[in-house]
């Protein structure tokens, strides 16, 4: 029987700039997906799903996104929900 097998990312030298563009791009990505989607979380949570992962969220991910969100800020809740999937693997790797 085989041991179940998880992805792994190679180590780098450049985290502290990839923690300083995570930090920028998600306070960039949730202005934008404001800008776009106004005041409605559901249709910030969309917007978000659809910019970064280039699809829309499953029932299970609007549910999980809603409940980081509750009592944030739009673009604090945003921002957070965007470092989130920039680490992905789904967003990182192509398949």
């Amino acid at each position: 029987m085989r041991a179940a097998q998880c992805d792994h990312r190679s180590a780098t030298g450049f985290h502290a700039a990839e923690q300083r563009l995570d930090e920028y791009g998600s306070e960039t990505f949730a202005a934008r997906v404001v800008e776009l989607a106004r005041p409605d979380p559901g249709r910030q949570i969309d917007r978000a799903f659809r910019m970064a992962l280039s699809r829309p969220p499953s029932p299970e991910e609007v549910k999980s996104a809603r409940a980081t969100m509750a009592g944030m800020k739009a673009r604090e809740a945003l921002a957070r929900l965007g470092l989130v999937m920039f680490n992905l693997n789904e967003f990182i790797y192509l398949e």
